[in-house]
């Protein structure tokens, strides 16, 4: 488990979060849409 490995780490758990955060505000209008 080197620097390279943690990087990678970082950098995908970055993205997830980005990810997350459009999911969350997606589900929200979904749930808008649906009410």
């Amino acid at each position: 488990m080197g620097r390279a490995f943690e990087f990678r780490k970082e950098r995908k758990f970055k993205r997830w979060a980005k990810m997350a955060v459009q999911f969350t505000r997606l589900g929200k209008e979904i749930v808008m849409a649906v009410k």
